[in-house]
C-alpha cells in the first residue's frame, strides 16, 4: 500500500512546494540582484537533486514489483488453475435444490499470491469489477463475464492450459459435434462472481452463478 502511494503521489511534490514557498520568502527579503540569483540557483539545484532521487527510488520500487511478479508467477498460475478446476467441478446440469444454479467453495491461498491476482490481474484496469478492502477482508465482485475470462486466461501465460473459449465452461456434448449441451458460469452485475479473501486465515471464499444449456443450445436455468 505504501509503495503504491509512493508511486502515485511521490513526496517530491510537497517538498518542491515547500522549497518554492521558502525561496520566494527569501527573495522578497532581499533586493540585491547577485543574492537573488544565488538563492534561485540554490533552490533550482536542490529541486533537480530531489528529482534525481525520486527517479532512483521509483525505479527501485518498480524493480521490486517486477521481482515479486516473476517470483510468484508459477504460484499464481497454479492458484488460478485450482480455482478454475473447483469452479468447473461444480457446474452440474442438475441443480442443487438448496441453492439452484449457484456454486461456492473455499480454499487456502497464500496472501502474496492473492495480492498479485487482486492487484496485478483484477485491478490491472477498472473494468468489470468492484473492489473493497478492510483490515480483515478483501472483497471483489466480478461483474462481467469478459473480465472473469480475462482473469483466468492468465493461467495460460506459460503454456496454453485451457483455450480461452473453453474457460469457465463444462462441455456436456459427449463428443456429439451437433450437441450444444454445456454448463457455464453466468457473470453480470446482478449475478457477480465474488472473491472474499480472509487475511488472518489466508482463506479464499468463491461464489458464482451458472447455467445449463441443452443439446439444442436452449437455456434450462
Amino acid at each position: 500500500m505504501a509503495a503504491d502511494l509512493f508511486r502515485r503521489n511521490p513526496p517530491t511534490r510537497e517538498i518542491n512546494h515547500f522549497l518554492r514557498r521558502n525561496m520566494h520568502s527569501y527573495l522578497s527579503n532581499t533586493g540585491n540582484p547577485a543574492t537573488m540569483h544565488s538563492i534561485s540557483r540554490f533552490y533550482n539545484e536542490v529541486e533537480a537533486a530531489i528529482g534525481v532521487l525520486e527517479g532512483k527510488y521509483l525505479h527501485q520500487s518498480r524493480n521490486s514489483e517486477v521481482q515479486q511478479l516473476v517470483g510468484t508467477q508459477s504460484m499464481v498460475i497454479n492458484a488460478l488453475k485450482k480455482i478454475h478446476t473447483k469452479v468447473c467441478c461444480r457446474l452440474r446440469p442438475t441443480p442443487n435444490l438448496a441453492s439452484p444454479w449457484r456454486g461456492e467453495f473455499t480454499m487456502d491461498i497464500p496472501q502474496e499470491v492473492f495480492n498479485v491476482i487482486a492487484q496485478h490481474i483484477i485491478q490491472r484496469n477498472s473494468y468489470g469489477h468492484q473492489y473493497k478492502e478492510t483490515p480483515a477482508v478483501i472483497y471483489i465482485e466480478i461483474t462481467d463475464l469478459k473480465k472473469a475470462v480475462f482473469i483466468f486466461d492468465k493461467m495460460n501465460l506459460e503454456s496454453n492450459i485451457i483455450p480461452k473459449e473453453e474457460l469457465l465452461k463444462k462441455d456436456l456434448s459427449s463428443r456429439n459435434e451437433e450437441s450444444q449441451e454445456r454448463c457455464e458460469i453466468v457473470v453480470k452485475k446482478t449475478k457477480p462472481m465474488t472473491f472474499k479473501f480472509y487475511k488472518n486465515s489466508k482463506v479464499l471464499s468463491v461464489h458464482f452463478n451458472y447455467g445449463h444449456w441443452n443439446a439444442f443450445g436452449v437455456p434450462q436455468h
